[in-house]
């Protein structure tokens, strides 16, 4: 784990989300930044999925203890289980090996503007937690269907209002696709322990070949769709 991480080990981050639950039972709404931060949490290492019933439960009662009877989710083991297979679910997505440098956490939290405006102008009635929840499951369905990218704005979108964003066919996003996966298959992967396993590497003269001319159509293609491209390149520039 890092020197820099965000919590030094999981008892610093379940006391964290002690003082958050207990501040839901004072009555804040504070399971969006417990979602944020067990997705940091995850992203540093600090934990897995096999503390998943720990950290729910450890919110969870923190909660319960300041309701004074209210039912909460502790008391309907259905419910429990619902929230502990989504903190599974936000730790495995937290762990994605292309998440490393724009985490989940930034996700989430650059779309807190997102949500706000679905809400004022698109119709969204839900509330922060659950449109979380949805831009985590939606990049969890975007690797799932081979794509190791983060979610795009357009894709945050369409996954808070509960729909899909149209697909991008453009030339650079498939090149940008298709140099990702050279990469891969050049340099391997490291995996991360419990969470992925490591691949191989299979360096060879025609793979650095590709790799080569693919970066350079990337690039031009780049290029030539900065705005203002055209009139430079028409003014001979």
């Amino acid at each position: 784990m890092s020197s820099n991480a965000t919590f030094s080990d999981i008892k610093d981050f379940l006391a964290s989300i002690r003082k958050l639950g207990a501040d839901v039972g004072k009555g804040a709404l504070a399971r969006p930044e417990f979602i944020v931060d067990l997705a940091t949490a995850a992203q540093e290492g600090t934990v897995n999925e096999d503390n998943a019933e720990e950290i729910w439960d450890t919110f969870d009662n923190a909660a319960a203890k300041k309701l004074d009877g209210i039912a909460t989710q502790s008391k309907n083991e259905t419910a429990r289980n619902v929230r502990i297979s989504e903190v599974r679910t936000i730790i495995l997505v937290a762990n994605f090996e292309f998440l490393q440098e724009r985490t989940l956490a930034d996700i989430l939290t650059d779309s807190r503007a997102t949500i706000l405006d679905c809400k004022l102008n698109a119709g969204y009635t839900g509330n922060t937690q659950d449109a979380f929840l949805r831009v985590v499951r939606a990049q969890k369905a975007k690797k799932k269907a081979g794509e190791d990218d983060p979610l795009s704005d357009d894709e945050v979108r369409a996954a808070i209002l509960g729909g899909k964003a149209p697909a991008d066919a453009s030339e650079k996003k498939q090149l940008d696709a298709i140099k990702k996966s050279l990469e891969r298959l050049i340099k391997g992967t490291k995996g991360k322990e419990g969470q992925a396993a490591p691949k191989p590497a299979f360096p060879s003269e025609e793979a650095n070949d590709a790799l080569t001319l693919i970066e350079a159509r990337l690039a031009h293609v780049t290029l030539v769709s900065e705005p203002g491209y055209n009139s430079l390149n028409n003014a001979g520039y």
